[in-house]
Formats: C-alpha cells, sequence, structure tokens
C-alpha cells in the first residue's frame, strides 16, 4: 500500500468509475510529476483533507484547498488524457468531490 500527498488534484469519472488524477511540482532535482489511481474505493471527510482508498489500497491524502490546483504539467497531461480518450469515444470528465460524495452516499 501507498500514500500520496499531491500538490493539487481534481476528480475524473470514466464511465461510472471515479479516480484521483494527483499532481507533484518538481523542484531542483525532481520534475512534475502526475499519478492516476486505480479508481476511489471509499472517501473519508477529515477536518483539511479527504481520505482517499483506491482499489489498489494506496492511500491519497487530499489537501481540501488543493482541488482543481494541478501545475501545468499535470494540466497539460490530463487534457491530453481526456482528448485522447474522446478519439476513442471514451467520455473522461473532471467532477467536483462533492458530487463525488452525493453519488457515494446515495449508494
Amino acid at each position: 500500500m501507498s500514500t500520496y500527498y499531491p500538490d493539487g488534484w481534481v476528480i475524473v469519472q470514466v464511465k461510472d468509475i471515479f479516480k484521483v488524477f494527483a499532481s507533484w511540482s518538481g523542484g531542483y532535482t525532481q520534475p512534475d510529476s502526475w499519478k492516476l489511481n486505480s479508481g476511489i474505493k471509499l472517501v473519508e471527510e477529515l477536518p483539511n483533507y479527504y481520505k482517499i482508498t483506491g482499489y489498489s489500497e494506496s492511500v491519497y491524502f487530499l489537501n481540501k484547498g488543493s482541488e482543481n490546483r494541478l501545475n501545468v504539467y499535470g494540466h497539460s497531461v490530463l487534457s491530453n488524457m481526456i482528448n485522447d480518450l474522446e478519439k476513442k469515444n471514451i467520455q473522461m470528465k473532471v467532477i467536483p468531490i462533492e458530487n463525488v460524495l452525493e453519488i457515494l452516499n446515495d449508494s
């Protein structure tokens, strides 16, 4: 099991699966990076974070103030991913975490 603390993040929906798309800003020794989780299995709301457990059991701690704050590289990767999937008639869209919470709570 891995644990992640991204600098910025969004939730994406592909068909009926919700996923975390996360980005990290690099520095002097590391480049910017990104990660797409396996799918959201569980969401726990904490005072300053959402604790997301994925299907692979990886855990993402998403700072509530960092939603929609992808770095330039992460935003570019996500845009390309959305466009590439669209060419295959697969829709990937960014949705607010509140929508995911409503949907998961209604299940």
